[in-house]
């Protein structure tokens, strides 16, 4: 029977992170606020975070930086989203939206990172809120 609930104790320390790991993740998230706040130069909060966005508005392409993902729509407007799970895509995997729903982009959708050459899909994440963000004139 003492063997029985060691197991489960033995297992919970297994997935403890070391301080190492703390270490290296706290430095990842110091870079990955670095690197967001230089995309984000220029630019300004423009309003409440907003549950979908229009794809259809405009050619668009999107950056990911850590966790987040930027859409950009032309020279004067980013989407922001925090999408926990998507860092695969910082590495070049490729993002693939599971269901689609006529041209909008909305909170709680899911994406598929998958590895481009391979084909693999090598994680997943949810959509969150969309930040506005509008160049700011000078």
């Amino acid at each position: 029977m003492r063997g029985l609930t060691m197991i489960p104790l033995v297992l919970l320390a297994s997935c403890a992170s070391t301080p190492e790991q703390r270490a290296a993740r706290a430095q990842d998230e110091a870079t990955d606020s670095a690197r967001l706040a230089r995309a984000l130069d220029g630019f300004e909060q423009a309003g409440a975070p907003q549950t979908c966005i229009n794809e259809r508005r405009g050619t668009y392409n999107t950056t990911t930086i850590g966790d987040t993902i930027l859409y950009r729509f032309g020279r004067d407007e980013i989407f922001a989203n925090n999408a926990p799970g998507c860092r695969g895509a910082e590495r070049g995997d490729a993002l693939i939206l599971q269901n689609f729903q006529a041209g909008l982009l909305c909170s709680g959708q899911i994406i598929q990172t998958v590895d481009v050459i391979s084909r693999v899909q090598t994680g997943s994440c949810a959509l969150g809120q969309f930040t506005p963000y509008k160049r700011v004139k000078r």
